[in-house]
C-alpha cells in the first residue's frame, strides 16, 4: 500500500491524485489518500469527491504520527514544523517531492507515504485515460451552467482563463508571473488564425477588469457566477471548450488537460514564475503552444 498526502486547492489535489493513481497502476500496488490535513487546515476544502475517484482513504492510525500533530499556537507551531522536518528526513518510508520539474526517481516509488504537488503530466501521461475517467463529475450542473454548456457545445468554443486577485499581492507577485493583457491579446489573435469562427468564453476572478481591458467583438461570453466552493463548475465548463488559453495556474492547466478534443489547441505562458529559481520546464506539455 502506498499513501498520498492530499493538500491545498482542489486542482492541486487533482495533481496529487493523478500522480498516486499512475504510481499505483505502474507498479501494481494499491493506494490510499491521506486527507487528514483538512481537519485542521480550513482555508481550502477537500474536493476530490466531486469526481468519480477511487475513494480509498488512509486510516488515521496508519498516518505517520508527526503528520497528525497540530497546534494553533504560532510559537509552538514553529518548533513543531522543525520537528516534523526532522522526522521526514529520518523516516525511510516518507518520500517527498524534491523539485518542481519532473523527477524520474519519483515514478517507481514502492514505499509507503508520499507528499508533493507533481505538477507535470510526465508523472501520469501514460495513464491519461484512466485518470480522465476518474475525473468525471458526479454532480449535475446548475440550470445556468447547463445553458452555458449548451452554448459551448454549439460553437468553436475557446476558454480563456485569467487569474488575478491572489496573484497581485506583494508576496504572490514575487513568486508568480501574472499574465498580462498583451499575452492574452496575442493568444486570442493566434487562435483566430487557427480556428474557424472561434467563440471565446472568459473565466476570471476579476471579470469586470477583463471586460474593460480585453476588447472583443460579439464573439465572447463572460462567465461570472461560479465562485468559491462552486469554482469547480468553471472547471467543468473550461474542459468542455474545444480549445483553451490558460494562465500560469494549475486551475486552468488541469482543465485544458482534461479537454478531450483530440484536435485541441492549448496556449500557455512561456514564463510560469516571476524568477528563475525554479525549473518549470516540464509544466507545459510538449503539444501545447507557449508564448
Amino acid at each position: 500500500m502506498i499513501t498520498q498526502k492530499i493538500v491545498w486547492w482542489l486542482w492541486n489535489q487533482m495533481f496529487q491524485y493523478a500522480y498516486i493513481k499512475a504510481l499505483s497502476l505502474r507498479n501494481n500496488i494499491p493506494f490510499s489518500l491521506d486527507i487528514s490535513s483538512f481537519e485542521s487546515y480550513t482555508i481550502h476544502q477537500y474536493g476530490l469527491e466531486y469526481f468519480d475517484i477511487n475513494k480509498k482513504y488512509c486510516l488515521k492510525s496508519k498516518i505517520p504520527f508527526y503528520e497528525r500533530m497540530y497546534t494553533r499556537n504560532i510559537y509552538i507551531n514553529f518548533l513543531l514544523m522543525y520537528f516534523k522536518w526532522v522526522c521526514k528526513k529520518i523516516n525511510p518510508n516518507h518520500n517527498r517531492e524534491k523539485q518542481f520539474n519532473f523527477d524520474r526517481w519519483m515514478v517507481n516509488i514502492k514505499r509507503w507515504y508520499i507528499e508533493g504537488y507533481f505538477q507535470t503530466e510526465k508523472y501520469f501521461k501514460e495513464f491519461g485515460k484512466e485518470i480522465r475517467d476518474d475525473f468525471q463529475f458526479i454532480s449535475v450542473p446548475s440550470l445556468k451552467n447547463k445553458e452555458t454548456i449548451k452554448k459551448i457545445n454549439s460553437c468553436n468554443a475557446v476558454s480563456v482563463h485569467i487569474r488575478r486577485w491572489d496573484y497581485i499581492s506583494n508576496s504572490a507577485n514575487a513568486f508568480y508571473n501574472v499574465c498580462d493583457i498583451p499575452y492574452y491579446n496575442k493568444a486570442i489573435a493566434m487562435i483566430k488564425t487557427k480556428v474557424t469562427d472561434p467563440f471565446f468564453f472568459f473565466f476570471s476572478d476579476d471579470i469586470q477588469r477583463v471586460k474593460e481591458n480585453i476588447k472583443m467583438d460579439d464573439n465572447a461570453h463572460y462567465v461570472d457566477r461560479n465562485h468559491d466552493d462552486a469554482s469547480y463548475e468553471d472547471m467543468r465548463l473550461m474542459s468542455l471548450c474545444k480549445h483553451n488559453i490558460i494562465a500560469n495556474s494549475s486551475f486552468s492547466w488541469r482543465w485544458a488537460w482534461l479537454n478531450n478534443n483530440k484536435a485541441k489547441i492549448v496556449i500557455a505562458p512561456a514564463r510560469w514564475f516571476s524568477d528563475n529559481k525554479r525549473n518549470y520546464s516540464d509544466v507545459v506539455p510538449e503539444k501545447w503552444i507557449k508564448i
